[in-house]
């Protein structure tokens, strides 16, 4: 059976719209797939996607690095996210309702480096991606792996970005999960963080670099 698979930023269009014609009734789509709860619901009005986050929370994996670059990594990515809270579409997407919180050393598998998952030319085989009723308390989730397997999988310009949770009913899939790919060398730069993180968070559509490796294109 074909399944369609909605991006972040395509399950996502309607919040803006909303925004834009100054809505003042909010709604909410509950999803009952398999016994889902209204608290884990996938929601239309704002990007946390699901009724059990409470504000934007995003969890680092980084296997490869130390305990103590691990901590560095949860203060770049919370300073790229200092710079993102400026965004026109930080408050309309419902992101301000708490402020950000980072967490590092998790545990996932991250669905891009699972065997048979294939991704070619920006798009990825969802076939056996994880359909979950009750998603996680993560947003995103920041995978961290050495630059040598970065390229190999992600090679050149290609986007970083996997759908790593996925919400279905009717044969329509949400992304409700984003899994954000990023070489350990990286991390040191906050506008490239704060760029990868814009199209990961769905502030801005993806937009492909002017040249390889370097951040999306996506403009404020």
């Amino acid at each position: 059976m074909h399944v369609k698979i909605l991006n972040s930023w395509q399950a996502r269009i309607s919040v803006f719209a909303l925004a834009l014609a100054a809505a003042v009734v909010l709604t909410v789509l509950v999803v009952r797939s398999q016994g889902a709860s209204s608290q884990h619901a996938v929601r239309t009005n704002n990007m946390l996607l699901s009724g059990n986050r409470d504000r934007l929370r995003i969890c680092i994996q980084a296997p490869s690095m130390a305990p103590g670059d691990i901590s560095s990594a949860v203060v770049e990515v919370n300073a790229a996210l200092r710079l993102l809270t400026s965004h026109p579409n930080w408050k309309p997407a419902g992101l301000a309702v708490a402020p950000p919180a980072v967490e590092g050393d998790f545990r996932a598998k991250p669905y891009a480096l699972q065997p048979g998952v294939t991704i070619i030319g920006g798009k990825t085989d969802y076939t056996n991606a994880a359909r979950v009723t009750e998603p996680s308390p993560y947003r995103v989730m920041v995978f961290v792996l050495p630059d040598d397997l970065l390229a190999s999988k992600f090679p050149g310009s290609a986007k970083r970005t996997v759908a790593q949770e996925l919400s279905c009913q009717e044969g329509v899939c949400s992304e409700v999960t984003t899994g954000l790919y990023l070489g350990m060398s990286e991390l040191v730069s906050a506008e490239f963080l704060r760029s990868w993180l814009t199209v990961a968070i769905g502030l801005e559509p993806y937009m492909p670099p002017t040249s390889p490796g370097a951040s999306p294109d996506a403009k404020e």
